[in-house]
């Protein structure tokens, strides 16, 4: 109890502006709950999650998710608005707002500071556009379904909102048609600027030192969550590579700024910085091995023993 208190006055120190995770499908948002609980839930703070699922199905959330010309939402997932979110923030009792110590951006997108008094402290993890692309596919596809040869490339344009990573990070727009692509890629160029720390998830170690340091974290330790296995760009045409790329021009645009501005972050950091990063993947390669064989050994003889201790 003394270790939690201790751990409520040291977060109400930095916790000027509160983080907010924007969680980009298929960018390691689940492997990042992980980071989450690890930092606040075992020492009592509390993480907030935006909701998500079949019934937020706003107008807005339909556009970016699906575009104007399929809409079709039955059965599919949209986040919620980013003024609902903020309401049942703002209803939690004074005991339950502040063990609040971050908040989870469930697939929604940036814009949450217009409705909190509370200002907040953006950041988020961008993953290359066409590899990004490719796994929301295969995730969200029944593997007796995924296309093949020539067919991949119309099944993927059929299911997968091109863009994505733009649009979520545009910002709110109006009801009645998403801004011109240059709009678009303009704003969430400027609201990338905004953020405290843009990751990449081909960089994952070193967005993770980058926030710890932004954060005052602890060692930020991990186990890669929600990987599934699924063709790659080797086992895929050029021809058919390219088609994705094309549609998703924006995203390759703002994941380039992305990389400048993360480069600029590590520059920022200093001369510590490869220390650190060396120092953090030997550390986190020991952790996952006492990690797995924890797990090994509770699903070898967690049976066994609970049997025995009856």
């Amino acid at each position: 109890m003394k270790f939690k208190v201790q751990f409520q006055k040291e977060e109400n120190k930095i916790r000027k502006n509160y983080p907010f995770f924007i969680h980009i499908p298929k960018a390691g948002g689940n492997t990042m709950i992980m980071v989450f609980k690890r930092q606040y839930e075992r020492y009592g703070g509390k993480i907030f999650f935006t909701h998500w699922g079949p019934k937020f199905n706003s107008a807005r959330a339909i556009r970016i998710y699906i575009g104007d010309q399929r809409i079709n939402s039955e059965g599919m997932g949209f986040p919620e608005l980013l003024e609902d979110a903020a309401t049942r923030f703002m209803k939690l009792d004074d005991q339950k707002k502040s063990c609040v110590c971050i908040f989870h951006g469930y697939h929604i997108e940036y814009g949450i500071h217009n409705y909190l008094s509370k200002p907040i402290a953006y950041f988020t993890l961008l993953r290359d556009p066409i590899n990004r692309v490719l796994s929301h596919y295969y995730f969200t596809t029944n593997p007796n379904k995924w296309a093949r040869g020539n067919k991949l490339y119309k099944d993927i344009a059929s299911k997968i909102e091109p863009n994505l990573q733009a649009k979520i990070l545009s910002g709110p727009h109006g009801l009645k048609r998403l801004p011109s692509s240059k709009e678009i890629l303009r704003r969430a160029k400027n609201n990338l600027r905004s953020c405290t720390v843009v990751g990449l998830i081909e960089s994952f170690d070193k967005t993770l030192i980058l926030l710890k340091k932004a954060f005052n974290w602890k060692i930020p330790f991990y186990i890669r969550k929600n990987v599934h296995c699924h063709f790659g760009k080797e086992a895929i045409s050029i021809d058919i590579l390219n088609k994705i790329a094309d549609d998703n021009w924006l995203d390759i645009q703002l994941y380039k700024y992305a990389k400048e501005l993360f480069d600029r972050k590590i520059q920022q950091y200093g001369s510590l910085f490869k220390k650190d990063l060396h120092k953090f993947k030997v550390l986190n390669s020991k952790w996952q091995k006492l990690y797995y064989f924890k797990n090994f050994f509770i699903n070898k003889f967690g049976e066994v023993l609970s049997l025995n201790l009856k």
